[in-house]
């Protein structure tokens, strides 16, 4: 999955590529996929009101970006992470995650791997994006 769609255009058409692409990448092991949309469900989630579901797909998406070693992925995802931590009036957790944000940031960045198909960075052969209708 290389675009994400934007959310705050149309969630509800947004949500069905990003979850769809979600399954391609969990059935290909590609962890970097699930990463992406994951993220971008968590955006979608937090557009649409839904805080907790938001949480739930952001943290999982820090996680596995953390993984594997997509320092720019996670930086992105825990950035997310804090803009619902605000929109929940929870101002702490979210200064923790900007800053933690932060930190994703200046740390180094390992080399992501190669698709063997296509040769793009991430892995993932089955691109999704999305035109707004």
């Amino acid at each position: 999955m290389r675009t994400v769609c934007r959310p705050s255009s149309a969630p509800e058409h947004a949500r069905r590529y990003l979850e769809h692409g979600l399954e391609h990448a969990r059935a290909a092991g590609d962890r970097w996929g699930e990463s992406l949309a994951l993220t971008g469900l968590g955006m979608v989630r937090h557009t649409r009101g839904d805080l907790a579901g938001a949480t739930n797909c952001l943290r999982q998406a820090i996680t596995l970006a953390h993984e594997v070693g997509d320092r720019w992925w996670e930086r992105l995802a825990t950035t997310a992470l804090g803009r619902v931590h605000t929109a929940l009036g929870d101002h702490v957790k979210a200064a923790t995650h900007h800053g933690k944000s932060l930190e994703a940031g200046s740390r180094p960045r390992r080399q992501g791997r190669r698709s063997r198909r296509t040769g793009r960075p991430g892995g993932m052969t089955a691109w999704v994006r999305c035109h707004p209708r």
